[in-house]
């Protein structure tokens, strides 16, 4: 059985997300994500990067306990999460991506949401992770189930231009045979009232964003 890949990159890393790695996961940190990292006594795998956000004393550090790194060009044709990402997909089909959302550059953010899209068209199959925030991306025609553990809202947010066919139960907006445009914020901000949600749909790509809201909920 392959393992599953943790990916931590640069943008916040919550002490929520911490939790979420397991002790047999292979851990690759992305250039500044393995200084997350070390502060909370964990040790990468690897580390990719060009090391333009990675201190010299941690990059040290790094050597000393003999983690493999591998040092990209400061320029390239892709960033430095993509790299990881892409040679995590040549070796498990089950990634986790942390600390690929927040910090200062929202071209960031944005582009490691649309590597969603990237990891699925491989095969692989990711969860990101924000705080209390959940978010995959999915393509139709699919039909999924969701458990409410920790989550208050499910909001489901069109990729493509239209997301066809959409059908719900267990939540308390219901939908039936709906198209949900990407211009359009219908699809935002469900919620539930059963302790198991269904969501099928037809046609079309979709982020799928579970959000504890302002509740106080444990990890999953």
């Amino acid at each position: 059985m392959k393992k599953r890949i943790v990916i931590v990159a640069g943008g916040e890393l919550s002490s929520i997300d911490v939790k979420r790695i397991q002790s047999d996961d292979k851990i690759i940190a992305v250039d500044g994500g393995a200084e997350s990292l070390l502060q909370e006594g964990i040790i990468p795998t690897e580390v990719v990067g060009d090391f333009d956000t990675l201190s010299l004393t941690d990059q040290q550090k790094l050597k000393e306990l003999e983690v493999s790194m591998v040092i990209l060009p400061s320029e390239k044709d892709m960033s430095d999460t993509q790299y990881a990402i892409e040679i995590a997909c040549d070796q498990s089909d089950e990634l986790l991506l942390l600390g690929l959302w927040g910090g200062p550059r929202i071209d960031h953010a944005l582009a490691n949401l649309y590597l969603l899209e990237m990891v699925a068209a491989r095969g692989c199959h990711a969860i990101m992770y924000h705080n209390h925030n959940r978010i995959q991306l999915c393509q139709g025609p699919t039909k999924l189930t969701f458990l409410r553990n920790q989550f208050h809202y499910l909001s489901l947010i069109p990729i493509s231009p239209e997301l066809k066919g959409v059908t719900n139960q267990g939540l308390k907006y219901p939908l039936k045979d709906a198209t949900l445009y990407r211009s359009d914020s219908r699809g935002i901000s469900n919620e539930w009232v059963d302790d198991v949600a269904g969501v099928e749909w037809t046609s079309g790509t979709c982020l799928i964003i579970e959000s504890a809201g302002d509740q106080k909920n444990s990890v999953r």
